[in-house]
């Protein structure tokens, strides 16, 4: 009877740990169960699913306020704090396209180990300013009065930098036009 007990009570605490490894098991399969029972019981805000509008009411007739109720709920829900419609996302996004720094403190501080080179710029535009490049800035207020708007359309046309491409861009898209039309050669233009 001594060599039982003996024997016994070497093999309990194995066997007693077995049991608590499985007790443990099983509470945190319970636990697991009961956290997704909640999650599928609570109804969810955030569940972007189709709802059939009530459009008709007993009568046959057309209830126009439920037939759009279903669509306009999503802007009007004012519940949902991380909701928003489409133009407020579109919004953040173009503010946040915006506003976007990239690394600018280190720039910063980059910065100031450079030094600008404007001298010679400054130098240059001095010197076309002295000989009177730039004759417009000198051209009195009558001066300008008296031109008439042709006029000043013609030199804006005249100081854009395509202008000397003029006739060589209308001889293409000319061109353009033409076999666009009825898919045949261009004429020879000259």
């Amino acid at each position: 009877m001594g060599a039982l007990r003996k024997v016994s009570r070497q093999e309990y605490p194995k066997k007693r740990e077995q049991k608590k490894l499985e007790e443990m098991r099983e509470r945190r399969e319970l636990r697991y169960m009961e956290e997704i029972y909640e999650i599928v019981k609570k109804p969810s805000d955030n569940i972007s699913e189709y709802g059939m509008p009530e459009a008709y009411d007993h009568k046959g007739g057309v209830n126009q306020e439920k037939r759009f109720a279903v669509a306009l709920q999503r802007y009007r829900d004012s519940t949902a704090g991380d909701k928003m419609n489409p133009q407020e996302a579109w919004e953040d996004h173009q503010i946040g396209k915006a506003t976007s720094k990239f690394n600018a403190k280190n720039k910063l501080q980059r910065c100031d180990d450079y030094q600008f080179v404007f001298q010679d710029q400054i130098k240059f535009i001095k010197s076309s300013v002295m000989e009177g490049v730039n004759t417009e800035l000198a051209e009195s207020p009558d001066e300008s009065k008296a031109k008439s708007a042709v006029e000043k359309l013609q030199e804006e046309r005249k100081a854009l930098p395509i202008y000397p491409y003029h006739d060589e861009l209308l001889q293409a898209i000319l061109m353009i036009v033409w076999f666009g039309e009825d898919h045949t050669d261009p004429p020879v233009c000259s």
